[in-house]
């Protein structure tokens, strides 16, 4: 795995090591050594992890340390969009699970509705053809009115319940055009 980057003073006197609880990645050749530079890697300002980079050898001349300024500032950089990356990578994830509970969601929901509709619209039939029976029968001018009421508004019902169905089978893809 490369993971050091070119710009490193001795790149192929480095090491590198990337922990946390889900994953280790190591350089090739990795060794660990007293000559070391370690910075956190956060994701959602919440500890993910540990970039640790490694000198295998002390080098003389810099008043430093084994790391210049500016190769630390880039090992900080470089966890810092390691985190940024991991957590992109987490949301992605919660928004596909999200997706897909959605998804099952609704697919439950249009076979409710389908399901009710159905059993909504038995009983409703019974009513309308009870209150047509019914009107065939002598009634009084008041009765009259009354079934013609329970037929009118039965039908409205009837119908948007219908309207419901249609809509929980569009949704199911259970609808068959004609």
């Amino acid at each position: 795995v490369i993971i050091i980057p070119p710009a490193c003073q001795y790149p192929e006197m480095t090491s590198c090591r990337i922990t946390s609880t889900e994953v280790s990645v190591t350089s090739d050749g990795f060794s660990k050594t007293t000559w070391q530079y370690k910075t956190d890697i956060t994701v959602s300002e919440n500890l993910w992890g540990q970039l640790e980079v490694y000198q295998l050898e002390e080098h003389s001349g810099s008043n430093e340390g084994p790391f210049l300024k500016e190769e630390q500032e880039l090992f900080y950089e470089l966890a810092q969009r390691l985190g940024k990356a991991v957590e992109k990578r987490l949301q992605h994830a919660e928004l596909i699970e999200a997706k897909e509970d959605a998804e099952i969601a609704s697919r439950s929901k249009s076979r409710f509705l389908a399901a009710m509709s159905h059993e909504i619209r038995t009983p409703m039939n019974i009513i309308l053809g009870m209150a047509e029976i019914l009107s065939d029968t002598k009634l009084t001018e008041v009765q009259t009115r009354y079934t013609q009421s329970i037929n009118c508004s039965g039908k409205a019902l009837l119908s948007l319940i219908n309207d419901i169905l249609d809509l929980s089978k569009i949704e199911a893809g259970q609808i068959i055009l004609e």
